[in-house]
């Protein structure tokens, strides 16, 4: 009983390892580079519109997508 709980949790912990180390930091870079791309298109607006009211909320997503990308 006891060398099956022995691999049971070695089983856990090599799946382990394989999320952590090598699935997770390849899904974060995705998804960085996902919000790479939207904020590169907000710039983009921001630049071509030069009215008031679509670049202060612009310049709002602007400043939620930089956040999220640094939590990231």
């Amino acid at each position: 009983m006891l060398t099956v709980l022995f691999y049971v949790l070695l089983c856990m912990a090599a799946a382990h390892f394989i999320y952590e180390r090598i699935l997770l930091p390849s899904l974060r870079l995705h998804y960085r580079n996902k919000l790479f791309e939207l904020r590169d298109e907000v710039r983009n607006q921001i630049i071509a519109n030069h009215s008031e009211d679509n670049t202060q909320a612009a310049q709002l997503v602007h400043e939620a997508l930089n956040n999220a990308i640094n939590r990231l």
